[in-house]
């Protein structure tokens, strides 16, 4: 693209796994284990959906809504049970069996890709990691070879100065987020965005971000 003299801008980073060498051993992982830990001592059970709880996931739906202020669109997921019937679930259940966050990947062959990711508010410390876990020896026991935990905006953009300054204020909520995956200690891919000159790129950008929000 660069070379047609497109401006390439990289705008996020990609975490990527690999079930079938996927481990929890090694330093890097060690707030991964911590988190799983937590999890299991606060009595969370989890397990890949076969009938969907649909009311229950609704209820939790919206409760993360509620906190979350809105849904979002475009390349985000929207919470349907249309749309989930398609994909693979993952459901979390508290020590009185009721259901307190789940999560869904888009399936294929030979990769799985993050999408929904619901929680209630009081769901215990660490429940997500080990939904997340789970996800992971479901894909290597099916012989998925890559696990994608969904791109994460990249605070600067590869930005200066003020341009910077209000990068990082936009995409601010985006460091939890890279927190959350850096536990699972993935592959980083960089992703760009790229068009014919700084004008059009600037207006993709802005009619991406108004599609999202």
């Amino acid at each position: 693209a660069r070379a047609q003299g497109w401006t390439v801008l990289p705008v996020a980073k990609e975490a990527v796994l690999d079930p079938q060498t996927f481990s929890l051993a090694g330093a890097e992982r060690a707030r991964l284990r911590r988190k799983l830990a937590h999890a299991r001592k606060g009595g969370i059970t989890v397990q890949m959906a076969t009938a969907l709880p649909v009311a229950a996931m609704e209820r939790v739906a919206q409760a993360w809504c509620n906190a979350n202020h809105q849904e979002r669109g475009f390349s985000m997921g929207r919470w349907s049970v249309d749309y989930v019937t398609g994909q693979r679930v993952f459901t979390a259940y508290t020590d009185t069996g009721e259901l307190c966050a789940f999560v869904t990947f888009h399936a294929a062959r030979d990769e799985w890709t993050l999408d929904l990711l619901r929680v209630v508010e009081r769901c215990t410390d660490g429940t997500i990691y080990a939904l997340i876990c789970h996800a992971l020896e479901h894909a290597r026991a099916e012989g998925v070879s890559r696990l994608s935990l969904a791109a994460v905006p990249q605070p600067d953009l590869g930005l200066t100065g003020w341009k910077k300054r209000i990068a990082v204020r936009l995409t601010g909520r985006s460091t939890g987020l890279a927190q959350f995956k850096s536990a699972f200690a993935p592959r980083w891919e960089q992703r760009y965005i790229a068009a014919k000159g700084v004008v059009p790129l600037a207006i993709a950008a802005l009619e991406i971000a108004v599609a999202i929000h």
